[in-house]
């Protein structure tokens, strides 16, 4: 069952309708005033992407940036443990 969204030409408000089999045109009105003068507006969708995709789109300086912000962090250093072990003995 798609969702239509349509804006009304009265008070230029826009409304999501749900479209079963049996919805009409002539049954959708205003949410906000009421007014049967709508029209359906074209919307945005929504795309999902796995993980990887995601990944791939990053800005390929994207690690250098994250390294860098790191970097500038107290307590990045890692070695910044090991010099403050005493050796055994």
């Amino acid at each position: 069952m798609p969702i239509y969204e349509f804006e009304c030409r009265e008070c230029a408000g826009v409304s999501s309708h749900l479209f079963r089999s049996d919805t009409r045109m002539e049954d959708v009105r205003c949410k906000a005033c009421g007014s049967a003068r709508v029209e359906k507006i074209l919307s945005r969708i929504a795309v999902h992407k796995d993980l990887s995709s995601q990944l791939s789109g990053l800005d390929p300086k994207y690690d250098k940036m994250v390294d860098a912000t790191v970097a500038k962090q107290p307590g990045s250093d890692p070695d910044r443990l090991l010099r403050k072990m005493k050796p055994f003995k």
